[in-house]
């Protein structure tokens, strides 16, 4: 069983692992990164509101990822991690899982920006206004291209896998 330290550790590993992402994304296809900056500006969501609220949805899709993993587990195994997840699997898994789905299982003891991001998304996710899941949507578009970027700086296309992040 886990302690409530190690709890917010992992969630700091899906940050970080999500950060890295980005990165490499950003220096593999710089135009990308440029292209993703005028949408942002197109859309009215400041540049830093945007990069914060794509890393975080990265981050949480890494987490519903590495959930999934513990609850397909055998209960006398736990997984030793994403490494082997491919990069595509996880684009493909942003796009279709519901969004609701990716705040189930967030550890306990979030606190400040974190808890503040995913507070944002969560509202956007549950809003019943058009507005609010038109930007999350978008998001998740310019999330899903990062990955997707990423995979290719890894150079070695759909094979790419999170243990190279």
């Amino acid at each position: 069983m886990e302690t409530s330290d190690a709890v917010p550790a992992e969630w700091a590993k899906c940050r970080s692992m999500a950060e890295r992402i980005r990165a490499a994304g950003d220096a593999y296809a710089p135009e990308a990164a440029a292209d993703r900056q005028d949408r942002f500006r197109t859309w009215d969501i400041s540049r830093d509101s945007g990069e914060a609220l794509t890393t975080t949805l990265i981050a949480l899709v890494i987490h519903a990822q590495l959930q999934d993993q513990r609850a397909a587990a055998p209960s006398d195994t736990a997984p030793d991690g994403l490494g082997e997840v491919p990069l595509h699997a996880l684009a493909e898994n942003l796009n279709s899982r519901p969004r609701h789905e990716l705040f189930s299982g967030l550890p306990q003891g979030l606190t400040g920006e974190d808890l503040s991001r995913i507070q944002a998304l969560r509202l956007m996710t549950y809003s019943i206004r058009p507005a609010a899941a038109l930007s999350l949507e978008r998001v998740s578009q310019v999330a899903r291209i990062v990955i997707l970027e990423a995979a290719e700086s890894a150079g070695s296309g759909p094979e790419a896998t999170l243990g190279r992040f």
